[in-house]
This record gives structure tokens, C-alpha cells and sequence, in this order.
């Protein structure tokens, strides 16, 4: 015979455990903390997905008929294709010499040549289109044309020294800590643009590419081959390997005969031979440390002599 259960007797019940719940009371001024509190890290959580979302489409270009990011052949296209466009063909006056649509006058980086002008054996680069929306600007939509570094075959030195962020950070801590000292912000508008080439580098682009308005204005239908222009770039563009090291050389040429000097130690800051003035340079930011306005409305206008569109910004 199978032994039979043993009955839960009076005993055994009072052997098993018993758990108890307290709950506690919170007052209206705990609650109302709690409810700050919550709404607090609410508004954190807010702001942070706020930050990552700009940093992460700040630049880029949204087509408004996909809300989706586009590239420039497809936003020409779009609701606002004439905005994109007329920033192509602004973009074009600048490399070139300049549109009749309100542009006297460009920076001749770049002319069209015939396919059969460009010498043997010399690379053809190809043209990548940058679109960007920026709301902070006066011209909200726009274009840069960079060249495809990538095929260059430049045979000189091709690297520069350049401020890292710790230099400044540096700068930042020591205009603070510095009696009287002050920070300003310069940029050179067509720093690389502004800098000739020894040596010209060649790109296509093609027809679909490029604004009737600057088809016409500059002739380009008799310069068509296989469906391309051809381009003789003459002075330092985005994307070519070379344009750094040249814009940098002759921003030395440039600043050395008035006092300044780079730092042998530190890459991309400079000092002045007598003035109490400091700056690191980033591509063609200025970041300014002074303590006399005197020194630098100097530097300024040194660089407005040799360079065109040079913004101040805030202190």
C-alpha cells in the first residue's frame, strides 16, 4: 500500500511562512518633489535627443517631398528643386568667374576646357556635390563642390599641421585664467579657394550636372564630350590632397613679414614677435587669444590684405 498524504494540521500551518506588505505614505510635499523630479529628467531626456538629432542631420539635406536625406540630383527635382538649383549655379559662379544672376565675380579656381586640351597622361577627377540645409545662414540652401581626392596623384608632400582639441581647450583655459584677455573667432571665407597651384589638376562633370543659366552664360555646349565638361582647376578645392599643405605654406608667406610665427613645437599655434596675441589655427579658423583690441584689429587687417570675405565672429 502507497503511504497516504499527512494531513496539514494546525500545527504545520502555523510553520509556514507569511509575508507582509507595508506600504508607505507619501506626503503632498514628497509627491510634489517626486513629480519635479520626473519632470526634470523628462525635460533632460528631451533635450538630449534634441542634441543627438541636430548633431546627427546637421549638414545634411532632406528632400520635403520624402523626408528622407537626399543628394543634390534628386533635390533639384524636388518641391524646392529651385532653391537647390540656384545654389548649384551660385556654387558654379564662385569656382568660375562669377553669373550674371547677381554674382559680378567669382574666384577663377576653376575654367572649362576642351577634353582634347587636357595633357596625356594627366588623371581626370570626377565631381561629388555637398547639399546642406542651413537654417543659420543667410542662404539656407546650400552647395559645395569638392573634387574626388582619391584619383589625385599629386607627387609632392601633401600633409599639415593643424591645432588638435587640445590645444584649444588649452586656449579656452588660458584666455579665462588670464587677466584682461579676450576671445575671437575669425574664418576665411575662400581660404583654399584663394590659393594658386603650380601644378592644375583636371575634373569632369556631367551635363545633367550643371544649370542651363551657366551652359549658356559660359558657352559649355561646345565643350561637351561623351556627355561631360572638363575642368582645369587652378587654385587649391575642397578634396584635392594638396589643397591643405599650399593654403597653409602661403598663409606663412603671408603672416611671417608682420610678426607671426608658428609655434616649432605646437602644430597650429601661432604667436606674434612682440604682440600679446596668440591664435591656433583649424583648416580656416581663426580661434584668437588678446588682451589689447589694438592686436587684433593688427591680424585682421594683415588678413584682409591678402584675403577676400574674412568674418569676425563673437567675442
Amino acid at each position: 500500500e502507497q503511504p497516504q498524504p499527512t494531513p496539514v494540521t494546525q500545527q504545520t500551518e502555523k510553520q509556514l511562512p507569511v509575508t507582509t506588505t507595508y506600504s508607505k505614505k507619501v506626503g503632498p510635499a514628497a509627491q510634489n518633489k517626486k513629480k519635479k523630479e520626473s519632470r526634470a529628467k523628462r525635460k533632460i531626456r528631451k533635450n538630449i535627443k534634441a542634441i543627438l538629432h541636430h548633431a546627427a542631420y546637421h549638414g545634411n539635406a532632406f528632400n520635403p517631398d520624402t523626408k528622407q536625406i537626399a543628394q543634390y540630383k534628386e533635390l533639384s527635382t524636388c518641391s524646392e528643386g529651385h532653391f537647390w538649383r540656384g545654389a548649384c549655379k551660385d556654387e558654379f559662379g564662385r569656382l568660375m568667374d562669377g553669373h550674371k544672376d547677381g554674382m559680378p565675380n567669382g574666384t577663377n579656381t576653376m575654367k572649362a576646357i576642351k577634353f582634347k586640351n587636357i595633357p596625356r597622361g594627366r588623371v581626370v577627377t570626377y565631381l561629388r556635390i555637398v547639399s546642406a540645409f542651413r537654417p543659420e545662414k543667410e542662404k539656407q540652401h546650400r552647395i559645395r563642390f569638392t573634387a574626388g581626392g582619391n584619383l589625385i596623384q599629386y607627387p609632392g608632400k601633401t600633409s599639415t599641421k593643424a591645432a588638435d582639441l587640445t590645444t584649444v581647450k588649452i586656449m579656452l583655459n588660458s584666455t579665462i585664467s588670464t587677466k584682461d584677455a579676450r576671445f575671437i573667432t575669425f574664418d576665411l571665407a575662400n581660404f583654399y579657394l584663394e590659393t594658386p597651384m603650380d601644378r592644375p589638376e583636371f575634373m569632369r562633370i556631367a551635363v545633367s550636372l550643371i544649370p542651363k543659366e551657366i551652359m549658356d552664360e559660359y558657352n559649355l555646349h561646345e565643350m561637351v564630350h561623351d556627355g561631360y565638361v572638363y575642368f582645369e582647376i587652378n587654385k587649391g578645392m575642397y578634396g584635392l590632397p594638396q589643397a591643405g599643405k599650399i593654403a597653409n605654406d602661403q598663409l606663412i608667406t603671408f603672416l611671417q613679414p608682420h610678426g607671426y610665427r608658428e609655434c616649432p613645437i605646437t602644430p597650429g599655434l601661432w604667436k606674434h614677435d612682440t604682440r600679446d596675441i596668440t591664435f591656433c589655427l583649424v583648416v580656416d579658423d581663426f580661434g584668437i587669444k588678446y588682451t589689447d583690441i589694438a592686436d587684433a584689429q593688427h591680424l585682421l587687417g594683415v588678413l584682409q590684405k591678402h584675403y577676400k570675405g574674412v568674418s569676425i565672429g563673437k567675442e
